[in-house]
């Protein structure tokens, strides 16, 4: 019964959310100001890749085991699946992607409304000012407009990786990062 939850994927974005957060916390405590987009990317992709490894190893030694309430068993109980739990954690994945995609771009838009208005004062005096900051502001946006699928990506190539992997995790995991996906997210 201690190994027993109600609802694996309720189970599974609770860990997600927790590890994300406390991620995320050490970051900005480290550097003292909030994650850049390409932070906030490679900690999401880094809590999926984790929880990946933790349910695929568990699985492969035999040590996982999580029981759930089913009523059509008869005793009310049965051990979930690692698919099911595989299930579970690309659907927190994804919600968390979209998170990651719509913070960056929200927080990224009122940061524009703020600009504007600073640079509105400024470009009365200067009209000349105004397209070239407005060409500025549109190139930056072009790079962080496909978080959410970049992280979906991330995900897919984690797991294609995976079992030729399993010896250097770290490696393919920086490979996904550092070449492939999250790269150039700086905002």
């Amino acid at each position: 019964m201690s190994k027993s939850v109600v609802d694996i994927t309720g189970l599974t974005e609770s860990n997600f959310h927790k590890q994300f957060m406390n991620q995320n916390t050490q970051i900005r405590d480290s550097k003292g100001s909030d994650c850049s987009a390409t932070e906030l990317s490679t900690s999401c992709f880094e809590v999926y890749t984790s929880m990946y490894d933790e349910i695929k190893s568990g699985y492969a030694d035999g040590t996982r085991e999580i029981w759930i309430i089913d009523s059509t068993i008869e005793n009310g109980f049965r051990k979930v699946t690692e698919d099911e739990e595989i299930s579970a954690l690309d659907s927190a994945y994804d919600f968390y992607s979209q998170v990651v995609d719509a913070y960056v771009n929200s927080g990224d838009i009122s940061k524009k409304i703020e600009n504007a208005m600073n640079q509105l004062q400024l470009d009365l005096q200067n009209q000349e000012s105004i397209r070239t900051s407005h060409n500025e502001d549109e190139d930056k946006d072009k790079g962080i407009s496909d978080i959410h699928d970049r992280l979906l990506k991330a995900a897919q190539l984690w797991k294609n990786g995976y079992s030729i992997n399993t010896n250097n995790l770290s490696s393919l995991f920086r490979k996904i990062v550092d070449n492939t996906v999250i790269m150039g997210l700086n905002t």
